[in-house]
C-alpha cells in the first residue's frame, strides 16, 4: 500500500497476482493504429491531414495514385499507418451524395 502526495492510496498487487504481459511472455507486441478520414463528402478534412504531417502536394500524389485527383468526385478517404489510404469515390451518377451517403449507412 502506497500513501500518494495527494492524500489518496494506491494498492499494489503482489507479484503472483500481476496480469502477465507480452514482455513476461517475450512476445513482440505490434502498435495498434487507428485509420483517420482524410476526405468525408468531397471536403479535405485539412486538420487531420496536418495532424499526420502530410500536405496538400501528398495528398495530391495519393490521389493520382489511386485514379481521381479531385477530392470532390470522393465520398470518404481515410489514411491508415502500414495500409496506406483507402479511397471510396462518388457514383457517377446525378443523385446527391448525401442521399448516397445515408444509403449506405441504411444498410
Amino acid at each position: 500500500m502506497l500513501f500518494e502526495a495527494n492524500r489518496s492510496i494506491s494498492i499494489l498487487k503482489k507479484p503472483q497476482y500481476q496480469k502477465v504481459t507480452g514482455e513476461d511472455l517475450n512476445i513482440s507486441i505490434k502498435p495498434v493504429h487507428i485509420p483517420v478520414t482524410v476526405i468525408r463528402d468531397g471536403k479535405v478534412l485539412w486538420d487531420e491531414l496536418r495532424d499526420l504531417g502530410f500536405d496538400e502536394s501528398w495528398l495530391k500524389q495519393q490521389l493520382l495514385s489511386k485514379n481521381t485527383s479531385n477530392p470532390k468526385d470522393i465520398l470518404f478517404a481515410e489514411w491508415l499507418k502500414d495500409n496506406g489510404m483507402f479511397i471510396q469515390t462518388l457514383p457517377k451518377t446525378k443523385y446527391d451524395p448525401r442521399f448516397l451517403w445515408a444509403i449506405c449507412f441504411a444498410l
